[in-house]
């Protein structure tokens, strides 16, 4: 995911004007560059939906579903802008969420509604610990994450925490810089530094899609205003193949995973006034294999998976979001008292 900011221009040929006036038409071309504003504070957001169906070798005919979400937002603060571009970003965690399960057994957590000391909760353990911390980010004039640190100090903030929880050790490997670098990288929407295009070109971008680069077919959509506002839309779509295994422990079971086949297509609406992506939404397919192995080396099966997901990014202003905040805290249900309380 690329962070964030975009100035747009219109051009008449090739001499660049800033939008004025409506400023919008399909006549004339257009450049979505990033844009970084000194102090500028964004909530930024990106929560996945997904629905699993999967078969083991062991079982071969038994279907199991199960759901799956997770929601990760920051505050997103403009520290510096270098003269060549170049920003640093300081984010901080303001809210975390995530539900897993299928018809016998569910869990869940949102920060902005559920207990998080509730001790009895695997995943507010990995998830409290994050809230209001901070790690730092470096990106070029393009949007390309050239730097990350903080990232080490909080996992061990969890590990403190939630060290031996399960949960932890599935989501564990999204607690390092790398992890966090390569979301920054996956938002895709940015053109080419110096490419102008009008209203139904279409390009390709190699560009990072879970962890490897694919093959992006993009246009510039639409333009439209809705009281008074102006906004730019692209679509997307991708197919890739195969990525590099990844390895986490499940319980007492090593776990290797393989993106075998997949593909998505998406949209993304661009605020012209604020310079900034307002919403992105990406629907896909993927197709894993993964086999397991017990501490002392046995083969505990292969578990093949179709996933069907939704990935929604959107942006809000630091006062769009404490209103936000405030709202869904009011559904908070306060801790129980202890029993011999009064």
């Amino acid at each position: 995911m690329r962070f964030v900011s975009f100035v747009v221009a219109a051009t008449a040929g090739m001499a660049g004007i800033a939008l004025s006036g409506d400023g919008l038409s399909e006549d004339e071309s257009y450049r979505l560059k990033p844009r970084f504003v000194p102090a500028r504070v964004t909530y930024v957001e990106v929560a996945w939906d997904a629905v699993v169906h999967s078969r083991h070798s062991g079982e071969p005919r038994a279907v199991w579903e199960r759901r799956l979400g997770q929601t990760e937002g920051w505050l997103q603060e403009v520290e510096s802008v270098a003269s060549d571009g170049r920003a640093r970003l300081k984010l901080t965690f303001e809210r975390m969420a995530c539900y897993r399960g299928d018809d016998e057994e569910q869990e869940a957590f949102d920060s902005d509604v559920d207990d998080p000391d509730d001790a009895d909760n695997a995943i507010a353990a990995v998830y409290a610990p994050l809230l209001g911390q901070s790690f730092f980010l470096e990106v070029d004039a393009q949007g390309h994450v050239v730097d990350c640190s903080g990232m080490d100090a909080i996992r061990e903030r969890v590990e403190a925490r939630a060290q031996g929880n399960d949960f932890y050790e599935w989501q564990k490997h999204d607690l390092e810089c790398e992890s966090k670098s390569k979301l920054a990288e996956e938002f895709l929407l940015l053109y080419p530094p110096d490419s102008a295009r009008r209203i139904g070109d279409r390009w390709a971008e190699e560009l990072l899609h879970r962890g490897k680069k694919s093959a992006y077919r993009m246009k510039l959509a639409r333009w439209e205003q809705d009281g008074g506002r102006r906004f730019l839309g692209v679509t997307y779509e991708a197919d890739y193949e195969r990525v590099a295994p990844e390895e986490y422990q499940s319980g007492d079971v090593q776990v290797t995973r393989a993106l075998e086949k997949g593909g998505c297509r998406g949209t993304a609406t661009f605020d012209v006034e604020r310079g900034e992506l307002l919403r992105a939404v990406e629907d896909g397919h993927l197709r894993s294999e993964s086999t397991g192995r017990s501490p002392e080396g046995e083969d505990r099966g292969t578990l093949k998976s179709e996933i069907s997901y939704r990935q929604t990014t959107r942006l809000l202003t630091s006062d769009e979001r404490a209103a936000e905040r405030q709202k869904n805290m009011q559904l908070r249900v306060p801790p129980a008292k202890p029993s011999g309380d009064q």
